[in-house]
């Protein structure tokens, strides 16, 4: 996903999108050639994440019949994130559960079926 930053023209363009990556130095935006690599071993952090991310998923989707979900979509309107370009989003019910679950699991925390202003 690349990240486009429009002002008076296009002011800033950064990731990846179609193949090409997008990237800005001091002297002018670039584009290149995305490279195919394969990561064949994976890091300890990034087997973590996807640990995370695979006990998640499962908490998810046993609140699909119960109120909790409506929570989750209230307390991410209530509480916009700021992304890399400061440009402020407003994450899905889902983002926001996955988004502060992966952060408890990985301070050793049980996974919250409500969010933290619940609690």
């Amino acid at each position: 996903m690349a990240m486009v930053k429009v002002g008076h023209g296009l002011r800033d363009l950064k990731g990846k999108r179609g193949g090409n990556v997008y990237t800005r130095d001091r002297f002018c935006l670039h584009s290149n050639a995305f490279p195919r690599l394969v990561n064949r071993n994976p890091s300890s952090a990034q087997k973590s994440q996807r640990s995370f991310f695979s006990q998640c998923v499962p908490a998810w989707t046993a609140l699909a019949g119960t109120r909790f979900p409506f929570m989750w979509i209230i307390h991410s309107r209530a509480h916009p994130v700021t992304n890399k370009l400061g440009e402020v989003k407003i994450l899905t019910g889902r983002q926001s559960f996955f988004k502060i679950n992966m952060q408890r699991l990985a301070d050793l925390d049980p996974i919250t079926s409500v969010p933290p202003e619940y609690i």
